[in-house]
């Protein structure tokens, strides 16, 4: 970790480096940029996470739409990098605060303090850590363009998403993707040409996108993306493949045999289909086997109830006889020790 940083020049805005990046990518005012980042109190509880809602968080830079620390802060980010801040009131949120959880005068706390920062009585710290995630030119809005710019838009944005998979960046990459779809989301109304070519972007999009939920474990999130490309095309053997991988790493075996079963119909040779054809069944098999021990576990714990219940009505119906025969004075012990 780094030495803050005062970017405001006046000790308002305080950076750290939490992790470099390798990217020249910075962003300037009036670029759309898109961030995580995490919320906590001093006390380490969370109260905002865009990591929580799966789904990063995009404003205009310079625009006046964020407090003014995080427009400073993030316009010193390059993409990839995540940082850290201290906000003092008059960069944050001042005299009026936000709700109750950031009350007036609070030092936005992006994760830590430094000691040389001064401290004062009944603010409220708040902890933020943030990483920008992309930065580009604000696009115009979806309603403003043409069938054939928003064609073109979601090209762009899918070539964008392969160049960030490339590196690494599946985050940026899914955001991309998402972002393609989303522009061409009424093809199925447009003229028959221009929706065969929105279809293959839209294919193309689906199945990177299931590739990247794969990438960073979202497999829910992955298999709801390859059967979106399995409807645009129902002979995808890449569909069927990562919806299976998907399926496998959800416990939902027999449905990944059935996706990989559909790769071997399209491609008998596929290899890596093989391979993990006999994974799930072999999975497929020890659960099924786990199943039946249990269900036997479960008899054995039937039945063992069952004969304890038994028995529990055998002694009290000869306490019962006993206790009958001791009001006659003809109490026979053995007698009652014989219907155990």
């Amino acid at each position: 970790m780094g030495e803050p940083i005062d970017v405001s020049g006046d000790g308002g805005v305080l950076k750290t480096v939490l992790k470099p990046s390798d990217s020249n990518e910075s962003p300037e005012n009036g670029h759309e940029v898109e961030v995580h980042y995490t919320g906590k109190l001093e006390s380490g509880k969370v109260f905002d996470s865009s990591y929580d809602r799966n789904t990063t968080f995009k404003f205009e830079l310079g625009n006046g739409n964020v407090i003014k620390g995080w427009d400073l802060g993030v316009s010193t980010m390059k993409v990839g990098e995540r940082s850290e801040f201290v906000i003092q009131p008059n960069y944050g949120y001042g005299e009026s605060g936000a709700g109750e959880s950031i009350p007036p005068n609070s030092v936005l706390k992006l994760r830590f303090l430094p000691l040389a920062l001064p401290l004062y009585l009944f603010l409220t710290l708040l902890q933020f850590e943030i990483e920008l995630i992309n930065t580009r030119v604000k696009p115009k809005n979806k309603w403003e363009l043409s069938i054939d710019e928003k064609i073109q838009v979601s090209r762009d944005l899918k070539a964008q998403g392969n160049s960030k998979f490339s590196f690494g960046n599946f985050t940026s990459a899914i955001s991309l993707y998402s972002e393609a779809v989303d522009y061409l989301d009424e093809a199925s109304e447009w003229p028959e040409e221009s929706r065969k070519e929105a279809n293959t972007t839209l294919l193309q999009c689906h199945l990177n996108l299931a590739n990247c939920h794969l990438k960073v474990a979202n497999y829910k999130s992955a298999e709801s993306s390859a059967s979106e490309a399995l409807k645009l095309d129902k002979a995808s053997v890449k569909g069927y493949f990562r919806r299976a991988l998907a399926r496998i790493h959800e416990f939902e075996f027999e449905k990944a045999i059935g996706d990989l079963n559909e790769v071997l119909k399209l491609d008998r040779d596929n290899k890596d289909a093989l391979n993990y054809l006999s994974v799930a069944k072999s999975r497929l098999r020890e659960c099924n086997e786990k199943d039946k021990k249990g269900i036997m576990v479960d008899l054995g714990n039937m039945g063992t109830m069952v004969a304890m219940g038994n028995m529990g009505n055998m002694v009290t119906q000869c306490i019962m006889v006993a206790l009958g025969n001791m009001a006659l004075h003809r109490c026979n012990a053995r007698s009652c020790r014989s219907r155990f």
